[in-house]
């Protein structure tokens, strides 16, 4: 991952919208229209605009801020490797504490 959107993105913040993109993940039937669900349940529960919630997503998932819409991003890199991206994404913000 690049160290900037790394830096930028990846902040204590964004812990508990990821932890909760990463639960609805879990068990999901990943289509793009379900991931995208998923992404957009997160920030209206959060109450926060879908660009807090798909930009740590976004790196999570890429290392980049640059990618296709989150859905299909989520639904190209597939529900396990999206899972196992965020719990090292997770991990990066707690190590950074």
């Amino acid at each position: 991952m690049s160290r900037r959107p790394l830096q930028k993105h990846l902040q204590p913040a964004a812990q508990p919208l990821l932890r909760a993109v990463r639960d609805g993940l879990v068990g999901l039937e990943l289509t793009e229209a379900a991931a995208q669900g998923v992404v957009d349940g997160v920030a209206a529960a959060a109450g926060v605009g879908l660009g807090k919630v798909a930009q740590p997503l976004r790196v999570a998932l890429t290392g980049d801020v640059a990618s296709p819409g989150i859905g299909v991003t989520l639904w190209l890199v597939g529900r396990e490797r999206a899972v196992a991206r965020i719990d090292r994404a997770l991990e990066i913000i707690r190590s950074r504490g």
